[in-house]
């Protein structure tokens, strides 16, 4: 940039001074200003910001020999965020990971790494890049390694499957550009549900913030999200409707906006795809729509002969993590030239982490079916999670327990819904919907759960009055756990035709928005 103007005064001088220094001013895809002090991406500073302005009165000492005042440092930032704005260069700017065509661009803070196939190398000085946060931490400089089940000393995993969809969890959250599925870490206290989620923390992301609270509305959500690559929030005993819909949202990739300044309507509108986790005692994710973008994994109590102090327990974490960092890129590497090879037969709904998840399994050394049938059978969890969780659900399995199939309005559903489940007024104490519109909704968002129980649910719209048409898929196949239909039901709560009211599946379950209002459930 050119300024062809004589100083007039300080600002002037400064301003005239910091452009002949080598500093780069640009604008990223939200139009917020900054300034690279040495126009390379190691030390890039968001205009209006703390650091932003102590960097200007270091530069004004050290360099000028000038102490200026909090008024001529907002003047001059003022004045450089204009020229970043309007002159400067457009550059995209993302945080931790970017994905340039087949390679991966990672931030350590203090340089990046590049991973392309089969290699990666550490770069000191990496082209403007990323953003970065106060609340950031740099990450150590990984060493080449590939011992990657370093990494289960670690974390408190029961069964080889869960641990292999755990690493390919791990090692996927690497890569941007491609939704992630929601991991979803339950299981009773003195499981470790915590501690492995900062331990990836620390690996993909590293902060002085780690475990988040739940956001109390959805703007919190989107502050949080715009500056952190990874989060994961601790111990929730309740998902409300919106923060579900948000996590959907969220690990997909949707727009999302927040108020610019409390004193003007200005919105700033983000663009972003999360890899999101979370934990709790109890699995706290009910709505089939983020059930079929999560990840499942129960967390069994670590014996006492077994635990150690959390001091031990991260000192020796620290000393293997430069290790597991490399062993991380080198399976990446790895996977990258896999990825394009992978053939496949069918594909789930997280299509892209499904194909990823074979790629990063065959980087692993081992076969991609090893992980199709863990994720499968992780899938079949989810729908049975959604089937345990909704009233709705288990009142139509019953119906069609009984029958082939089912002809009708949503209001004679109801009413037959209601029947069956004893009377309306029970019913409603249960959780099932008081309207038909809303029990038409439930049915159209648990259609995939059902179906993987054997049950169709169709709609046809033309006729008039609108009908529902419920049936059994000729094609199921009855599992060699499941004796009918009915099994899930019989797994969790015993024999149908032996329970009591006080047993039955519909006493006291409750259901967050079934018929407009949110009901909080207690901890069990």
């Amino acid at each position: 940039m050119k300024n062809d103007r004589s100083p007039k005064n300080s600002v002037d001088q400064i301003v005239v001074a910091l452009l002949e220094s080598g500093v780069k001013l640009f604008h990223d895809q939200y139009k917020e200003t900054y300034i690279s002090t040495d126009g390379t991406g190691k030390n890039v500073l968001p205009m209006h910001s703390r650091l932003c302005n102590e960097w200007l009165g270091h530069y004004c000492y050290s360099s000028l020999g000038k102490v200026v005042s909090v008024d001529v440092l907002t003047k001059i930032t003022n004045t450089l965020s204009g020229m970043a704005l309007f002159d400067g260069e457009l550059i995209e700017l993302q945080i931790r990971a970017v994905r340039q065509n087949s390679m991966i661009w990672y931030d350590l803070g203090e340089g990046a790494v590049l991973i392309s196939d089969n290699v990666w190398s550490t770069f000191p000085d990496p082209s403007i890049l990323f953003k970065r946060f106060a609340h950031q931490k740099s990450q150590i400089i990984p060493v080449e390694a590939d011992n990657i089940n370093l990494i289960r000393n670690y974390v408190n995993l029961r069964s080889d499957d869960d641990y292999l969809l755990f690493l390919v969890y791990l090692i996927a959250a690497f890569i941007p550009g491609f939704p992630h599925p929601l991991l979803v870490l339950h299981g009773s206290q003195g499981s470790g549900k915590t501690t492995p989620m900062k331990v990836m923390k620390d690996l993909i992301d590293p902060s002085r913030l780690q475990g988040l609270p739940p956001p109390s509305k959805p703007e919190d959500f989107v502050h949080v999200a715009s500056k952190h690559y990874f989060l994961f929030f601790d111990n929730l005993s309740f998902m409300p409707s919106w923060l579900s819909d948000t996590l959907a949202r969220a690990v997909t990739g949707d727009g999302f906006s927040k108020r610019a300044l409390y004193s003007n309507d200005d919105d700033v509108i983000y663009n972003f795809q999360r890899t999101v986790a979370i934990n709790g005692i109890n699995q706290v994710v009910t709505r089939s729509d983020l059930l079929d973008r999560s990840v499942l994994l129960n967390l069994e109590r670590i014996p006492d002969d077994k635990r150690i102090e959390e001091s031990v327990f991260w000192q020796d974490f620290n000393n293997d993590k430069a290790s597991i960092l490399g062993s991380i890129f080198t399976v990446l590497g790895r996977a990258l030239g896999l990825q394009p090879k992978v053939k496949l037969d069918k594909l789930p709904r997280m299509a892209d982490f499904y194909r990823w998840g074979c790629a990063i399994t065959e980087a692993l050394g081992q076969p991609k079916e090893k992980f199709m049938h863990a994720y499968d059978t992780n899938i079949n969890n989810q729908h049975d999670e959604a089937i345990e969780a909704s009233p709705v659900a288990l009142a139509v399995i019953l119906l069609m327990e009984r029958q082939e199939s089912w002809e009708g309005t949503a209001t004679d559903l109801l009413n037959k819904l209601n029947t069956l489940v004893d009377t309306p007024l029970y019913a409603r104490s249960a959780g099932l919907p008081q309207h038909s519109n809303w029990l038409s909704r439930n049915l159209t968002a648990l259609q995939p759960n059902l179906l993987a129980h054997g049950i169709v649910v169709e709609r046809k719209d033309t006729a008039r009055p609108r009908k529902i048409i419920i049936r059994k898929d000729s094609n199921f196949t009855v599992g060699a756990d499941e004796s009918s239909d009915l099994g899930v039901i019989e797994d969790i709560f015993g024999s149908v035709e032996t329970l009591t009211d006080t047993e039955s599946p519909f006493n006291n379950r409750q259901q967050d928005d079934t018929d407009g209002k949110k009901i909080k459930p207690t901890d069990s």
